[in-house]
């Protein structure tokens, strides 16, 4: 590792840092120098990560940038296509989301957040056949991720719940897997066993 690889991970580390604590400014300061300081190698965690604090203070149009740059360096990233869509989704881009929901879907089928933005959407324009099948997916994958211990991302619930605590401005925050009452409401919606 180099002079400037060293600064470019010492910079990454403190915006993942300042990311998790709720500093989303200072984390897209830090990501920021460290795009400066290594702009040979694939910045994808860097984009990926600064798309999120953009994304969290609501600057939607420049973290969907951040998540198209994340995808020029790792295409087959679902969760990028993930946050991507979300973002579209916030500036009203619904094609774009469904889109995104898909491919995120397309690259990890056990991807239960992009199920359940997409069953949402399809709910929304009366697809409703096309909502049951994505809402009985994202049950599916909630029940074995719950079991797991892991988040519809795929992340540790612990993880998950801090990024979900930024998310809603919460000091305790829920899971990002389906809880009981949520799974009643989507079985009684779509009449599923």
């Amino acid at each position: 590792m180099n002079v400037i690889d060293i600064e470019a991970y010492r910079t990454t580390t403190a915006g993942q840092r300042h990311l998790m604590a709720g500093r989303f400014e200072d984390s897209i300061h830090a990501f920021n120098e460290a795009m400066k300081n290594d702009q040979q190698s694939e910045n994808y965690s860097a984009f990926l990560s600064r798309g999120v604090a953009h994304m969290m203070i609501k600057e939607y149009q420049k973290a969907s940038q951040d998540f198209t740059q994340a995808l020029d360096h790792k295409y087959d990233s679902a969760r990028a296509w993930f946050y991507r869509g979300l973002t579209h989704k916030m500036l009203g881009r619904l094609q774009r989301a469904m889109s995104d929901f898909s491919k995120a879907i397309e690259y990890d089928v056990n991807y239960g957040a992009a199920y359940l933005e997409r069953a949402q959407l399809h709910d929304d324009n009366n697809h409703n056949e096309l909502a049951r099948y994505d809402s009985e997916a994202a049950l599916r994958i909630s029940e074995a991720n719950r079991k797991s211990g892991m988040d519809f991302h795929g992340m540790t619930t612990t993880a998950s719940d801090r990024v979900a605590a930024m998310m809603h401005g919460e000091a305790k925050a829920p899971t990002l897997y389906v809880n009981d009452a949520e799974m009643a409401e989507l079985r009684n919606q779509y009449q599923l066993s």
